[in-house]
């Protein structure tokens, strides 16, 4: 038979052997710990990467779609710069019609006055020539109260001309 310190040697080389079998399952659980980590590791790597591409995704589309949206409202400043542009033009074209009436009465005043401007001188030579007749012929001779009378008509003439120009020029339209 076997002595009893043998009992304790296997014993106790069976418990080196449970802890070596622990210690190699241990390292084997540390070593697949390890491999998890790293694996968990990068994927968290991965999963970071992924959300700041996701973060960069979201500010581009944010930027895009503002750009869409100043898009969208130029294109309404667009509209109501063309509208702008065609009442204009249309204010303009009357504008430019009134100025064409307003030249058109010019020119038909300019006209009048000088029409007044040459009775005006044939009268002034009228007169003269009344007040030179007695010099020549004392047949027939015009009174001073004729030559007051004709003056007092040219003055008059000559009212009336001017304050016809004048309610004219009321009438114009008015420059921008």
């Amino acid at each position: 038979c076997t002595p009893a310190w043998v009992g304790c040697c296997v014993s106790l080389q069976d418990d080196f052997s449970a802890v070596r079998d622990s210690q190699a399952h241990s390292d084997d659980l540390i070593s697949s710990l390890r491999r998890q980590q790293h694996i968990l590791q990068s994927t968290i790597n991965a999963y970071n990467e992924v959300s700041q591409h996701c973060r960069d995704l979201h500010i581009k589309i944010k930027q895009a779609s503002e750009k869409r949206s100043n898009r969208a409202a130029l294109l309404v400043e667009l509209d109501q710069l063309r509208e702008q542009v065609k009442e204009s033009a249309l204010h303009q074209r009357s504008l430019q019609s009134s100025i064409a009436h307003a030249h058109a009465q010019n020119d038909v005043q300019d006209q009048k006055w000088r029409t007044f401007l040459k009775e005006q001188a044939g009268l002034e030579e009228a007169m003269i020539n009344i007040r030179r007749r007695p010099q020549e012929s004392d047949v027939d001779t015009t009174t001073p109260q004729e030559l007051a009378a004709l003056s007092n008509m040219c003055r008059r003439g000559a009212l009336e001309l001017y304050s016809l120009q004048v309610s004219r020029v009321g009438t114009l339209a008015p420059l921008p």
